[in-house]
């Protein structure tokens, strides 16, 4: 190979000639660059060929972020069927999953709907998830085979199945039944739960409700479909308290507009706005659902949008005063004595409380203790002391009010005032003076000495005025 042989590296697509660089630039860009880049190319692959060994694996696994478990669900399967043709049998089967054996389903109310023009249910059959169960309520198109009441609005194309257990319930995954429909027409339909939480819901062996996420299914070619969204306030909504919804958010596909809003707790009465109100008349997880229609007159409808409520008790706050103030002393009292006034707190609410506020008034005078900075739990109490100083107070009977200002949200203020009364008297006055006998003693003894001096002074100027008599005769 002669100087004018062009050397190639082959692990960059770089020509270098030694034509064209001088012998030591070419040494240069040789050793500096090509063979160290080569170096670490080379290590980078061992690593990778290392690191690609069965010891390695275990490594990876412990570094693996793990699924999380997802909950109970009720779900349409399959989620798609294509259109099929006119008159033939369709079948969809409802079905659950995740169902926990500390939370076992015992019974099920579910209300599915379909466009009957579409897909026209026409038969039920239950499924194998509890066994033995009897069903309550059957209805398909607003007729109940079973049940002698429910499911009389239910309307066309809504299936309505109430079922319960024979035995404990159960957990896991399965087929609560199956809806069998006779094909019609197209273009398509949804095959959707109905006021999930209010008519469609799942319950445990304690009949109580099991937070579920419902999916839907769908049946033909299905068009771009309007989207539902909603938010609601308050966040943490008390039982008996409105609750604001507002759809504002949902919107339909370009070129038309969204014309009524479908809320599961109101799945008969279509809204026209996308602001509502309702209130919840029990407590729990409740799950809110909601679905839009569009202007294209085809009952277009939304997928539902779904969200789960926390709605509490309302916490009641009450506190009160004892009735009976702790006063001392409450009667006899000097001009300049000290009353100590001792205001008892209850807390008859079911939070703890703390901050709140106490007065006593007396003879004109008001005084307002510091917030209270402990903390009273239910049912506990706190105590509150006060000092009333008599000086100038005329002796009078006098009435002690103590007073505990309403917390915010206290309903019930009749017990925020207890009341007492106090005497102040006169020195000598009032109650008779108890003393001992050793007392009594010392004061008849200071009696006769006070007798004694006041002859001895009477003796004396009887003497006087004899002495004075004399000396004029």
């Amino acid at each position: 190979m002669n100087e004018t042989e062009v050397r190639r590296c082959t692990i960059f697509p770089i020509t270098f000639s030694k034509a064209s660089l001088p012998p030591a630039i070419s040494i240069t860009v040789t050793n500096m660059i090509i063979r160290p880049v080569a170096r670490s190319v080379a290590v980078i692959l061992i690593a990778m060929m290392i690191l690609s060994l069965s010891p390695i694996s275990p490594i990876r696994s412990i570094i693996r972020v793990q699924a999380q478990p997802l909950g109970p669900k009720l779900f349409v399967a399959p989620s798609h069927l294509d259109l099929a043709p006119s008159g033939n049998r369709v079948t969809f089967s409802v079905n659950v999953s995740n169902i926990s054996p500390d939370d076992p389903l015992f019974d099920w109310s579910v209300v599915i709907r379909t466009n009957s023009s579409v897909l026209n249910p026409v038969s039920i059959t239950l499924g194998s998830f509890l066994t033995g169960a009897t069903e309550s309520t059957e209805c398909i198109n607003a007729l109940c085979t079973v049940g002698a009441t429910g499911g009389g609005d239910d309307g066309p194309g809504v299936v309505n199945s109430v079922a319960y257990s024979g035995g404990n319930g159960n957990s896991g995954n399965g087929t609560l039944f199956s809806i069998t429909y006779t094909a019609v027409a197209g273009p398509y339909t949804l095959v959707t739960f109905l006021g999930v939480s209010a008519e469609t819901f799942v319950d445990d062996n304690l009949g109580i409700h099991i937070p579920i996420t419902t999916v839907d299914g769908d049946y033909g070619i299905v068009p771009p479909l309007p989207i539902a969204n909603f938010t609601y306030s308050p966040q943490q909504p008390f039982v008996g308290e409105p609750v604001a919804f507002n759809a504002s958010m949902s919107f339909a596909p370009p070129g038309h507009m969204i014309t009524e809003y479908l809320w599961s707790f109101s799945p008969r009465t279509p809204i026209t706005t996308p602001i509502t109100k309702y209130t919840f008349t029990d407590q729990g997880n409740i799950s809110v659902t909601l679905v839009v229609e569009d202007d294209r007159g085809l009952g277009v409808l939304s997928r539902p949008f779904q969200l789960t409520i926390e709605v509490t008790q309302r916490p009641l706050i009450q506190l009160s005063i004892a009735k009976g103030l702790s006063i001392y002393p409450i009667d006899n009292i000097l001009p300049g004595g000290i009353v100590s006034i001792q205001v008892l707190v209850l807390n008859l609410g079911t939070d703890a409380e703390t901050g709140f506020n106490v007065w006593v008034s007396v003879a004109g005078n008001n005084f307002t203790a510091p917030p209270y900075t402990a903390v009273v739990p239910p049912t506990g109490q706190g105590s509150l002391s006060f000092k009333w100083n008599t000086t100038g107070v005329v002796p009078d009977v006098y009435t002690v009010r103590a007073h505990l200002s309403p917390l915010p949200g206290e309903n019930i203020t009749a017990d925020n005032d207890a009341y007492g009364s106090v005497r102040v008297i006169y020195p000598f006055q009032g109650a008779p003076v108890s003393i001992s006998f050793l007392q009594l003693l010392g004061i008849g003894f200071l009696a006769l000495i006070a007798i004694a001096v006041s002859f001895g002074a009477l003796s004396r100027i009887r003497d006087r005025r004899l002495s004075a008599k004399q000396d004029i005769l």
